[in-house]
């Protein structure tokens, strides 16, 4: 059996929660290291107002595979509420079906085959999967709050506001009993266990258990004890154990009587509760977003997470059937939890104000209902990605596909199809970068300095050395690098000699427009020309005194480096005693 709880009617939570809780908390979103999940598909009406219709209950099937929810205007005067009925395989509805005032409550039978809506209007309706109309429908004298359905849709139950309990079975409208409640003894919530044989509800200041052949409580809690201001309650699949929410305690009993098998205090309000099929996991959350993970064999809470806001009147919380995971939603919040660790394995924080949330009884699809809209997750490969986010969702191996090409990335050699394969893509998921010359996490094609020397790459004649930028003599060598940076003859002396080792490409002793000559030992910084070369050593506009100076060196056979470098150097003592 799934089923969803609504404490209070939508439009009391909008005039006092949303007013208050959206303005604090869609100001910040929960720090954690959460993966992040998007729907698989979302859904809203529009009602006559032209605003989107509050989904503000909800329920799904034990397989996944269906989804009731009921939509309400924000204001229970309004003729223009309605229940919609999914195949979660899309968003487009099977049915929908109007019904007066406000939607209170829904519930679903694990197969999906019924489902029953409790309103406003002061009616339980009960449908089936095949028809849009009502199978039949109940009409109480004041509005139905609270209504819930058996696993195998046979049983039937509603809690008239502040009034009677109603048994029904399938078959008929009218109930098999009802209950008819004192001042303290009117229900606010009902819930029947999966086999249909026992009903729990409570008041502001009781719990009372049923058995389903009889309209007098097996037990009721007590006025005065301990706990009361009661505010949510939860049964277990076959009844053994009941959980109740009050204002400053969670409360654990057994079907067989009202004493407490444990209690659990806390400063804030449990809101919202919920125990998987066999009872032995506990899910809460309570109005300071607390949710938290109990196990029936100890008051002590397994773990507990703690949202980043403080102040929320209704907190909605369901646990798979299974008791493995939990998911619960605050303010813009969605998380949903392994029920083996308090860190969410995702957040959604992209949806406003979630009302109303359901699991599949094993987790592995997720409904919410929020201020506008339906959305439905699912993770059906189990490979830990869920919705939108996974583009090969009957795939466990591939979930993205970067480039779109058919072949998830997982066995995509180019992800993002740049046609630069991954290993060497410096950004293997954007198709219009592939490089980043200068490791500043910007890609070349959009960086103004590709080698992040400072100067742009409009200003930069090599926009992709960070040794060089300027070219003045227009050889094609840097600068920094030209050993002459004014000749464009030449450009490399390794012996640093000032005699260059080579021409530049094309060019001869013809083009150097310094007067450069070849060095023809270009190793060896003291030699640059051949011992017999009676051509003068230096340029002619160094004068004859230079040319002797350098002739008589030249028959002493001591060599000294380019004369032109000499011109602002003191001449050797060699030089001194040929004056």
């Amino acid at each position: 059996m799934t089923r969803t709880e609504v404490r209070r009617s939508p439009w009391f939570w909008m005039g006092v929660s949303f007013a208050v809780g959206m303005f604090i908390l869609l100001l910040v979103a929960p720090s954690t290291d959460a993966d992040e999940a998007e729907p698989t598909w979302e859904h809203h009406y529009d009602g006559p107002s032209r605003r989107p219709m509050m989904a503000s209950t909800i329920a799904m099937s034990a397989d996944g595979n269906y989804l009731f929810a009921g939509y309400s205007e924000r204001n229970d005067d309004e003729a223009n509420s309605m229940v919609v009925f999914f195949d979660t395989t899309n968003s487009t509805p099977l049915w929908n079906y109007t019904i007066g005032k406000g939607i209170s409550s829904v519930g679903i039978s694990d197969d999906g085959n019924y489902m029953v809506a409790g309103s406003y209007d002061n009616n339980v309706y009960l449908f089936s999967k095949s028809d849009s109309k009502p199978l039949w429908n109940f009409t109480s004298n004041i509005p139905i709050i609270s209504v819930d359905i058996s696993a195998d849709g046979e049983y039937i139950v509603a809690a008239a506001e502040y009034q009677n309990l109603y048994l029904f079975e399938r078959s008929n409208a009218t109930p098999l009993w009802d209950f008819e409640a004192g001042d303290e003894e009117y229900a606010r919530s009902v819930v029947i266990s999966s086999d249909g044989k026992y009903i729990a509800a409570y008041s502001d200041f009781h719990v009372l258990f049923f058995e389903r052949d009889n309209n007098t409580p097996l037990w009721m809690t007590p006025r005065g004890s301990p706990y009361i201001a009661y505010e949510s309650i939860d049964i277990c699949s076959d009844g053994q154990y009941v959980v109740a929410g009050a204002e400053d305690h969670l409360v654990l009993f057994s079907r067989d009587n009202a004493t407490p098998i444990w209690s659990h205090s806390s400063i804030y309000e449990y809101t919202s509760v919920s125990i998987s099929n066999i009872g032995q996991s506990i899910a809460t959350n309570s109005m300071g977003t607390r949710i938290s993970l109990f196990d029936a064999s100890n008051s002590s809470a397994i773990w507990s997470y703690t949202g980043d806001r403080a102040f929320v009147d209704y907190v909605p919380v369901a646990i798979s059937a299974d008791g493995e995971h939990i998911v619960s939603s605050y303010g813009s919040n969605i998380l949903y939890f392994d029920c083996d660790n308090s860190t969410p394995l995702w957040i959604n924080s992209n949806y406003a104000w979630g009302r109303a949330v359901s699991l599949s009884a094993d987790g592995k699809e997720v409904a919410i209902g929020t201020h506008d809209k339906v959305l439905f997750f699912n993770d059906e490969d189990n490979d830990g990605y869920w919705g939108r986010i996974d583009v090969f969702p009957n795939d466990p191996s591939e979930w993205f596909d970067t480039d779109q090409d058919g072949k998830g990335n997982n066995a995509d050699d180019d992800d993002d199809g740049d046609g630069v394969v991954d290993g060497e893509d410096a950004f293997p998921l954007d198709e219009e970068e592939w490089i980043d010359t200068d490791s500043d996490g910007i890609g070349d094609n959009g960086d103004t300095d590709d080698d992040g020397d400072g100067y742009e790459d409009s200003l930069d004649a090599f926009p992709l050395d960070k040794n060089d930028w300027n070219d003045t003599d227009l050889d094609g060598v840097g600068n920094n690098t030209d050993a002459f940076p004014l000749d464009p003859a030449a450009s490399l002396d390794s012996d640093g000699d000032g005699y260059p080792d080579e021409w530049n490409q094309n060019m001869t002793e013809a083009n150097s427009t310094t007067g450069l000559r070849i060095d023809l030992y270009p190793e060896d910084p003291n030699r640059w020309e051949k011992e017999d070369d009676d051509s003068p050593a230096y340029p002619l506009t160094m004068g004859l005194a230079s040319v002797a100076v350098v002739a008589a060196l030249k028959r002493r056979k001591y060599y000294y480096p380019n004369p032109l470098l000499l011109r602002n150097t003191p001449l050797p003592p060699i030089v001194d005693r040929l004056q």
